[in-house]
């Protein structure tokens, strides 16, 4: 094992504080990390109506010590430069801005089962996904990344290359441009 291997990992959370959010499910899911006698750390970052709420969970489920709140994040670089794992725990979620951020930054990512995840990722190809309102699958999909660092580099590396191949603004453009001249194209007909 290389001196990183043996460092205590960091994953990373960003959102609003909102239920379809799946705050709680995370919370759950490191409470059941612990159980297990995983190391971790959790960085969340963001801010909400549920922000006391999320501070009590993580407080009875004794997990004070290893999860830091630290409100909304500005540099986005700095957040993803702190963390080795970027989890979206969302009960729903259309696309997620923020997984195009986590593959740009090179951190493995794993999202629950949703519309947006599930159109982005090819599951433990470019990322892990897991089931939605699940705190199990959840936990599992965690431990599986925590203790695979092989793993956390393929899915960093193919969701990186899924970035440049799928979602640059080059391609997005093309993408655009191409179904507006069909539309126009079935226009006139």
């Amino acid at each position: 094992m290389t001196a990183k291997e043996n460092k205590i990992l960091t994953i990373g959370v960003i959102g609003r504080f909102s239920p379809e959010k799946g705050f709680e499910d995370f919370f759950h899911a490191l409470n059941i990390l612990k159980n297990g006698n995983e190391s971790f750390k959790a960085i969340i970052a963001g801010d909400g109506e549920l922000k006391d709420r999320y501070i009590s969970i993580v407080n009875s489920l004794s997990l004070a010590e290893s999860v830091n709140f630290v409100g909304w994040v500005n540099n986005k670089k700095d957040f993803f430069d702190k963390i080795d794992i970027f989890c979206l725990p969302s009960k729903q979620e259309s696309f997620g801005i923020v997984l195009l951020e986590a593959m740009q930054f090179k951190k493995p990512i794993l999202a629950t089962d949703c519309d947006g995840p599930k159109d982005i990722f090819k599951d433990g190809i470019n990322g892990l996904l897991c089931r939605k309102d699940d705190p199990e699958s959840l936990a599992q999909g965690l431990k599986i990344l925590l203790n695979d660092s092989v793993l956390r580099t393929n899915l960093s590396d193919e969701g990186y290359k899924n970035l440049i191949e799928n979602y640059t603004p080059e391609v997005v453009g093309k993408k655009i441009e191409s179904a507006l001249e069909n539309i126009i194209a079935d226009f006139k007909k």
